[in-house]
This record gives structure tokens, C-alpha cells and sequence, in this order.
């Protein structure tokens, strides 16, 4: 296992560099626990005392939507544009189906059970975990709920389903839990850990990932019956796993009783890890990635991160008397040429939607590149040009 530290990558990068990750102003000082975008501009973070925290702009500004002066939110999950889900202390569990303009709140379960993560598989069946065991099914878009039997006291820090009916739950002292009928039968797995598992992600139907304190990563191939523990060359606590794609993720978290953040990169499955500078020492708690490339991290008083090269360092665009790239023309109407005057070598230049839906890729060694975009629809695209050395982020308009 390799630890590369991205710091000794800014020695290669020639022209101005960049942070890897910027903060975003919230606009609140309370904690949050977790974050979710919809597309590249409209997002969603939740954390103490129920705030809820919405962008139409891609972080540049946040609105409070939901206060709910007590309990926290401990995580907010989005079905499609309009439905999403956030869950939190004492049962706190809410609803919207307007963006997140309005939403709806109740207290599950008599206020019994701390509720940990929310996950919908689609628009009707979702599942929750909890405290001492919990977990919940809905099969009519969260307007009831029903407490499964898991056979577990420990507390249940993630869920997710890969189908409505094939599921894997982590939690306490490595607890791993797994059901192939929709959970109403759970199986205990050996996770090999005896550390807490904080969170759980499929990259597909039987390959999956959990993250837990004092770096724990663990991986399993055969849809959570067995488990190979990563090495992660860190001690530090991790509270999220994302993938962007089936190789690349990222991990945040905390030095245990230590002022110090936490943010590692792989991609190539878990393999080989890149610390990445949050300019933080704050506790990171969520991560989610809209699209490859642009990503939010939030942690404890009111931290936003924003990244919109992966985390990597790279060439400013915007960097006064030193325009990095070239788009003409732009607006784009068809095809467009881009250039990149400082750039050599070879790499990968990709274009995504407003969604995040990658729309072209190309592999590029020339400094001037010709692009066909005929036939795309009208919009906001985003392109990112990465090699081995430099990633390159910027914008373009087609009429």
C-alpha cells in the first residue's frame, strides 16, 4: 500500500496552484453531519439541532429551509429532484416533495431509537437503521414504517440496498448485517474488525465498501458474506465512504481526540490512498459527489468544502493575467475548439451536464483540442481536463 501525499504533486504543477478543497460560506456555526446534491447547483446539508441548509448555486451561497430547535439530523438523502428523506435524534424523521421548500417532520417510533441513516432504494421502498439494533422498512414512500428483526443491540450507523431486496447494515463494534429478502430476515456477517463501522457503499450488486473508525475500510465481493480489510495507512476515524465511479472514493473524518481532519483519496479500489489538504482541523462528517470531479464535504461548525477538480491540485482558470484555457467559440453551437496553452503530455478531458451526466470523454495530447458537440441539448456544461500532473476546471455554454 502506497500513502502519496498530494502536497508533493504541487512541486510538479507548474504555473499557479490551487486549493484542493475551498470553504463555502454556510451561514450557520452548528455542526453538520451530511450532505446531498441533487445536480451540480442544488444541494442539501443537515446537522444539529435539525438545520437543514439548501444551494441553488453550487455552494456559493445556503439558505436555512428547516430548523427544528432539538434534535439533530444525522443524514439527508434525495430520490429524485423534488422527494428527500433527512433522519436524526429521538426518531426525528422528515419529508419534502417540493425541493426541499417544505417539509414535513414526526417523531418514529416514540422517540425510542436515535436514527442514524435513511436510504430509498426507489420512490416507495426505503429503509432506516438506528440505535440498538434498529431497522425500518417502508414500502409506501416513508408514510409507515415497520421495525424489522436484525437480532442486534448494537447501534446500526448505515444501511444501503443495491436492489429493494439485497441489503447490507454496519454499526458498532464492526457489526455487519446482511438480507437478501428485503430484510425480513437479517444475517450477522464476521467483518474481521472489532472497531465501529460507520458507513456502507455498493459500487455494484455484490462489491461493497465500510468505513469505521481508526481507519477501518473493509471490502466484500460476494454481497457481504465474507470481508478483506484495506489498508488505509491511517488511524484516523472515518464517518463517510463515497465512490464516484467503481474505483475511485473518498473517505472523511477525524484524528480520534485530535485537532487534526481528515481526507483520503483512492482510484483503484482501495489499494493505494492520497491524503488530501482540507485546510481544516475540524471533524469532516459527510461527503457526495454530484458528478466525477465536483464534490462537498461538510463537518462541525457550519464547514462547507467545495472541489471542483476531484481534490487534486491544479492550474487555476481564474488566476488574474494567466487565462489557463480557451474556448471559442463560447457560446458553443457546435463544434468548438479548446485550448490549454500550458499544458503537455497526455490526459483526459471529460464534459458533464448541469446533472452530472458525463456527456463526452476523450483522451488528449495536444494543447489544442477540437470538440464535436453537435447534437448535445442547450445548457450549462463543465469540462475537467486531468493528467497525471494538472487538472484543468472550467465552463461552457451551448445554444
Amino acid at each position: 500500500m502506497k500513502l502519496v501525499y498530494s502536497l508533493l504533486l504541487a512541486l510538479l504543477v507548474t504555473g499557479t496552484t490551487m486549493g484542493q478543497w475551498t470553504a463555502q460560506s454556510s451561514g450557520t456555526n452548528k455542526s453538520l453531519h451530511s450532505v446531498f446534491f441533487t445536480d451540480l447547483n442544488k444541494g442539501y446539508a443537515v446537522g444539529d439541532s435539525g438545520i437543514v441548509l439548501k444551494t441553488i448555486n453550487g455552494g456559493t451561497s445556503w439558505t436555512t429551509h428547516y430548523d427544528a430547535s432539538g434534535s439533530y439530523l444525522q443524514k439527508v438523502q434525495f430520490v429524485n429532484a423534488d422527494t428527500g428523506y433527512a433522519v436524526g435524534g429521538s426518531g426525528l424523521y422528515l419529508k419534502t416533495t417540493n425541493g426541499g421548500q417544505t417539509w414535513s417532520s414526526q417523531y418514529l417510533f416514540n422517540m425510542n431509537y436515535n436514527l442514524f441513516c435513511v436510504n430509498f432504494v426507489d420512490i416507495s421502498t426505503g429503509y432506516i437503521s438506528g440505535s440498538t439494533g434498529l431497522i425500518a422498512k417502508t414500502t409506501d414512500g416513508g408514510t409507515t414504517w415497520t421495525v424489522q428483526t436484525t437480532n442486534s443491540t448494537n447501534s446500526l450507523l448505515s444501511v444501503a440496498f443495491t436492489t429493494p431486496a439485497t441489503g447490507i447494515a454496519v454499526g458498532w463494534a464492526g457489526t455487519v448485517l446482511t438480507t437478501s429478502d428485503g430484510g425480513t430476515t437479517w444475517v450477522t456477517q464476521t467483518s474481521g474488525t472489532p472497531f465501529h463501522l460507520a458507513s456502507i457503499f455498493f459500487t455494484d450488486s455484490l462489491t461493497a465498501y465500510a468505513a469505521g473508525y481508526r481507519g477501518t475500510v473493509i471490502k466484500t465481493t460476494d454481497g457481504g458474506s465474507t470481508w478483506t480489510t484495506l489498508n488505509t495507512g491511517t488511524t484516523q476515524n472515518i464517518y463517510q465512504i463515497f465512490f464516484n465511479n467503481m474505483t475511485t472514493a473518498y473517505v472523511v473524518g477525524q484524528k480520534n481526540n485530535a485537532a487534526e481532519s481528515l481526507i483520503l483519496k483512492t482510484e483503484d479500489s482501495g489499494t493505494d490512498w492520497t491524503v488530501q489538504s482540507p485546510g481544516s482541523t475540524l471533524a469532516l462528517q459527510g461527503v457526495h459527489f454530484p458528478a466525477i470531479g465536483f464534490g462537498y464535504i461538510v463537518g462541525d461548525s457550519g464547514l462547507i468544502l467545495k472541489t471542483t477538480n476531484g481534490g487534486a491540485v491544479g492550474i487555476s482558470n481564474t488566476v488574474a493575467g494567466n487565462v489557463n484555457y480557451k474556448i471559442f467559440p463560447n457560446p458553443v453551437k457546435g463544434r468548438f475548439t479548446i485550448e490549454f496553452p500550458e499544458f503537455s503530455g497526455t490526459a483526459t478531458l471529460s464534459i458533464v451536464n448541469s446533472d452530472g451526466k458525463e456527456m463526452l470523454s476523450l483522451q488528449v495530447s495536444e494543447q489544442k483540442v477540437q470538440v464535436d458537440f453537435s447534437g448535445k441539448p442547450s445548457g450549462n456544461y463543465y469540462f475537467r481536463l486531468t493528467s497525471d500532473k494538472t487538472t484543468v476546471t472550467g465552463k461552457l455554454l451551448k445554444e
